[in-house]
């Protein structure tokens, strides 16, 4: 997903005016991510509802699930098909069209 993205970016704006992507400022961002992340889960009213080690626990397991490679494809998905069914609203009516047909059948 990161390379279609970074793909697009560099056909539609190739004089792009973001530094070029480095191991150094990848890994700078990732743990800019992983402190934000921490910081949504270890606000006092996380920690009281599910304790100080439950929630940095929370945190952690969140962020292994938005590196995942399977979640982050499912997320562009659905994405690309939100997208794609506000461009054109009938093919969600011909999708569900087609399943009430399939159901009346059986």
């Amino acid at each position: 997903m990161a390379r279609a993205l970074s793909w697009i970016r560099r056909v539609v704006w190739p004089e792009s005016p973001y530094p070029p992507d480095t191991p150094a400022r990848l890994a700078r961002e990732a743990e800019t991510a992983r402190q934000a992340l921490l910081g949504v889960f270890t606000n006092e009213t996380v920690q009281t509802i599910m304790g100080t080690r439950a929630s940095a626990r929370a945190a952690l397991d969140v962020y292994s699930l938005l590196q995942s490679p399977t979640c982050c494809r499912h997320i562009g998905f659905v994405a690309l098909e939100a997208f794609i069914v506000s461009l054109f609203p009938e093919v969600i009516a011909h999708a569900a069209s087609k399943d009430l047909e399939r159901a009346l059948e059986a």
